[in-house]
């Protein structure tokens, strides 16, 4: 006997699954390290070492010009022209060695020059012997700390703001003078220029001092709005940019990498459409040929879909043929066998039940003890003409007991009473409500019996109302039955809810 489960599962690892696979988890591992090298990479690369040489940079400047405030004798420098040449001599051997043009500057406490390496009087220090600005108003706000700011002409490009490091010169805790080191903005710049990756330097203020792309930068010179908080992958002005993001110097300079990705993109997206287009022929290619090596396999398939479809809608007549030497033939069999069985198992219960709602029905009605008057009434069958086309049976024993339960309860302190019933139709139910002006019923026997109404069994020694809503039930269904109400000395409504045009079969 042949097996379609093994034949459908070579065809399709050989036909679908074993191509669509390599190709998927060859795509995924191009794409990932494409981007993972190309992009995320790059602009990490990039930016770790912006941050490290410019955190590096500035802090070995701090730390010089701290150094050199510490242990400079500015009197000695004025007078000794040895110790000058010295001092000389250490700041051009360490401005050397950073790789970066260094202009270097101490003066007395009236901004006098006593050491530079130029020998024109920078302006920051013409202003600062006329107003507190820039790094001398830093210097003197944390004269025992060495501090950095940015100088210079803010159009960056064609004149790049520079790098100002400075420490005050103590004396008994008073200043007596500056030590400055002006660092090339210009060569910094130069440094961090990338086809690739542009850099952009912040402050606290969100002022751009280093910037290698203007279109980072408002024309206030602080970062754009829509870059300050950028991370990932984001577009601006129709430009795809990855930015990644640090801060240096203690959250005193935050260094953004912004990586121009559009033409990747591009050329990501037309390998991406290369890619679908073979696989979209790869895909048609294998469908045709499943469909063909498929068909024939799964025609019995679709003859017990259809055959439990019919079931699924009620039709149990609906049979299957099935002729291909496999496990199909012996599934539609023993579907053919268990229609048979479910068509027998469902008379057979319909008639059980049926049995069983005769029976019980026949017991309620046994439980009536009719008396006197009342044994005239259990006999009628109620037929209630309400027009000449339309005809309503009621079953007998539904009115009958009522009717005795409002004389036998209704008379108590009572010495007329009055039995009125009235018949309506209203859309598919007939309503038959009986009133009678007794006694009426106390509110918690009258929630007994509706409980008791609600109830599939009745453990109460009182089962007129009962055995009627019961018997209707059976009948007709939960829809139809009793309502009671009554107020205590104000009479009660019964009011028997039954189908139209509905004959009930003879029991």
């Amino acid at each position: 006997m042949n097996h379609l489960k093994d034949e459908l599962r070579r065809t399709f690892t050989l036909y679908a699954l074993i191509p669509i696979f390599i190709i998927s988890l060859i795509s995924f591992a191009l794409a990932f390290t494409y981007w993972n090298t190309s992009v995320l990479g790059r602009t990490q690369s990039k930016l770790a070492v912006v941050c490290d040489s410019l955190e590096t940079l500035i802090s070995g400047y701090m730390e010089k010009a701290n150094e050199i405030a510490s242990f400079s004798d500015l009197s000695k420098l004025q007078e000794n022209q040895a110790s000058k040449v010295e001092m000389y001599q250490k700041l051009y051997e360490y401005t050397n060695q950073t790789g970066v043009y260094t202009d270097f500057y101490i003066f007395d406490e009236q901004m006098n020059m006593l050491i530079s390496s130029k020998s024109q009087e920078p302006e920051f220090a013409r202003i600062a012997k006329t107003t507190t600005w820039g790094i001398i108003r830093q210097i003197k706000d944390k004269p025992a700390v060495p501090v950095f700011s940015f100088i210079g002409n803010a159009k960056r490009f064609s004149q790049p703001m520079d790098i100002a490091v400075g420490k005050a010169v103590l004396e008994k805790g008073q200043i007596k003078g500056y030590v400055i080191f002006i660092l090339s903005g210009a060569q910094i710049l130069n440094g961090m220029s990338n086809p690739y990756v542009h850099i952009v330097v912040t402050d606290p203020y969100e002022n751009t001092p280093i910037c290698t792309d203007d279109i980072f930068c408002d024309p206030m010179n602080k970062i754009r709005p829509e870059f300050r908080d950028a991370s990932g992958y984001f577009s601006f002005e129709g430009k795809k940019y990855y930015v990644n993001q640090k801060e240096i110097l203690s959250g005193a300079l935050t260094v953004y990498a912004f990586n121009a990705i559009g033409s990747m993109v591009t050329q990501f997206t037309n390998a991406v459409y290369i890619l679908i287009g073979v696989l979209f022929v790869l895909t048609v290619m294998i469908v045709i040929s499943v469909k063909k090596q498929a068909e024939e396999k799964t025609k019995m398939i679709d003859q017990l879909v259809d055959a439990f479809t019919a079931v699924k809608n009620g039709d149990l007549d609906k049979k299957v043929a099935i002729n291909t030497n496999n496990e199909f033939e012996i599934i539609g069999e023993s579907y053919n066998l268990m229609l048979s069985s479910l068509k027998e198992l469902i008379h057979t219960n319909k008639e059980k039940a049926r049995e069983t709602v005769i029976s019980e029905i026949k017991q309620l009605e046994s439980q009536f003890n009719p008396h006197f008057l009342f044994n005239t009434l259990e006999n009628i069958k109620f037929m209630t003409k309400l027009d000449p086309i339309k005809e309503c049976i009621v079953p007998k024993l539904v009115i009958q007991p009522i009717i005795e339960n409002a004389i036998k309860y209704g008379f108590k302190d009572c010495q007329h009473l009055m039995v009125e019933m009235e018949i309506t139709f209203y859309e598919e139910q007939l309503s038959i409500v009986i009133y009678n002006n007794g006694a009426g019923i106390q509110e918690d026997t009258l929630t007994e019996i509706r409980q008791r109404l609600d109830s599939k069994t009745n453990r109460s020694e009182h089962s007129g109302l009962y055995n009627v809503n019961r018997r209707i039930h059976l009948m007709y269904g939960d829809l139809y039955g009793l309502e009671i109400m009554s107020k205590e000395n104000e009479g009660t409504v019964v009011k028997i809810i039954l189908p139209v045009h509905r004959k009930i079969e003879s029991l």
